[in-house]
């Protein structure tokens, strides 16, 4: 608006002016040159707001820039997960490796008594009852019949246990000192049933040690079993396969499980 107004009146001074030179040949052209002025004000005015109205409009990213932007985004994006990715390889890389170790062996000391008086063959005995009143009868002999152990069970004389693979819950092993040595009682829901043979301590120790004890199961030993066996048919005379039956000294057997690093 202002520019308008000065170009304007610069136009009437010089109109203005023009008119008054054949009168007043001083005073038309001082009008003369006010209005030339005018107009010149006007036109930088106008030539000022234009450099300002450029240097302030944005500009807008030609199809090729936005390209190039979401390209730069995505590579940003990529190098950021390829490095989320290296460091996550580097972590399990780093993570040490372990396996599974199994230590087992058979509780010795079974004829003793506790040091507190308690018989431990009354402690396996009532293990042995237990069992067999906590577990299907289905179970007994791995679940075969008489029938079944003739047709499935080829080796002959191979004993199968009535509370075999029945396992044992609530096993824990309880360090002391014997004679000076290391030794471990095995201690079971009704008491201490033995000790681990001596014989296993250190080695026991040396793993037990190097790695993390995860598990203790125990599986009763021994006790009634059958097994196939031949004998000579009466009325054929030739020989047959018939269930013998016995039984065995019960025991038990303990296993560890231990997780050991990969050395």
């Amino acid at each position: 608006m202002k520019k308008k107004l000065l170009i304007g009146f610069g136009a009437l001074f010089i109109l203005s002016g023009i008119i008054h030179i054949p009168k007043d040949i001083s005073v038309g052209l001082l009008t003369v040159l006010i209005g030339v002025l005018l107009i010149f004000w006007g036109l930088k005015v106008r030539v000022n707001q234009k450099s300002e109205s450029n240097a302030i409009k944005p500009q807008t990213p030609s199809a090729d820039d936005n390209i190039a932007t979401i390209n730069d985004k995505a590579v940003k994006l990529k190098s950021e997960s390829q490095q989320g990715e290296n460091i996550s390889i580097e972590q399990q890389s780093n993570k040490p490796k372990r396996y599974t170790k199994i230590f087992s062996f058979n509780v010795v000391g079974i004829p003793y008594d506790n040091p507190d008086g308690t018989s431990r063959r009354k402690i396996l005995n009532q293990l042995v009852d237990d069992a067999r009143e906590t577990s299907c009868k289905t179970d007994f002999y791995c679940g075969y019949s008489n029938k079944d152990i003739i047709d499935d069970y080829s080796s002959l004389s191979d004993k199968i246990y009535e509370l075999e693979d029945i396992s044992i819950s609530d096993i824990e092993l309880e360090p002391f000192e014997y004679e000076g040595s290391p030794a471990f009682y095995v201690i079971t829901e009704f008491g201490c049933v033995g000790c681990m043979p001596a014989k296993d301590v250190q080695s026991f120790l040396k793993y037990s040690n190097a790695g993390e004890i995860q598990n203790i199961n125990a599986y009763i030993t021994g006790g009634k079993y059958k097994f196939v066996d031949l004998e000579e048919d009466d009325n054929s005379y030739d020989m047959k396969e018939v269930i013998v039956t016995g039984e065995d000294e019960y025991g038990v057997e303990v296993l560890v499980e231990l997780s050991m690093p990969v050395r």
